[in-house]
């Protein structure tokens, strides 16, 4: 499970049953922010924390028998410019081993559903890099597809949902992926 704009201040975990490995990302200064992983079994951490003034991930591997994936959760809050955000971004991409299928996820803030000049940016450097979006409806409820769900070659998502949430402005997204 990945959560976004947690406004988490500590890494104390959150109380959510059968969620025992928890990881996160905290923004002890900045108002909002934060990304947490929860999930049922451990995984590998790649690089616990990538917060910065610009943007938030956490960058795990999680390997069942002999299949691995990386798994990249990420929030990039409105204040960031694209600019900022693609040079954050190429450089958590540079540090994995991309021939391992890889998921990057969370609130981008960046509209799919619109042609805007951060959104051409985005595809073409994501289609560069051999990433596919996944999620292609509005995923907030004001209409905006901010909330991304990339993929590469040797990932396939089976089916994808859409929620709403009872706590949030962004639709919870639910996901079955297959390596």
């Amino acid at each position: 499970m990945i959560l976004t704009e947690t406004w988490k201040k500590n890494k104390t975990d959150i109380n959510v049953p059968q969620f025992h490995y928890q990881y996160h990302s905290v923004r002890t200064e900045n108002r909002g922010g934060g990304v947490s992983v929860l999930s049922q079994t451990p995984m590998i951490t790649i690089q616990m924390q990538v917060s910065s003034d610009v943007c938030d991930a956490i960058v795990l591997q999680y390997k069942r028998d002999s299949a691995k994936i990386n798994i990249i959760a990420v929030y990039r809050p409105p204040s960031c410019t694209f600019e900022k955000f693609m040079r954050w971004l190429t450089k958590i991409l540079t540090s994995i081993n991309r021939d391992i299928p890889t998921l990057i996820a969370g609130d981008f803030n960046i509209n799919l559903l619109e042609t805007s000049a951060a959104y051409r940016g985005l595809h073409v450097f994501m289609d560069h890099i051999h990433f596919k979006q996944v999620i292609n409806t509005a995923t907030h409820q004001l209409g905006g597809l901010l909330d991304h769900l990339w993929i590469n070659s040797g990932v396939t998502v089976s089916q994808q949902m859409l929620a709403r949430s009872p706590y949030s402005d962004h639709f919870q997204i639910f996901a079955d992926l297959q390596l």
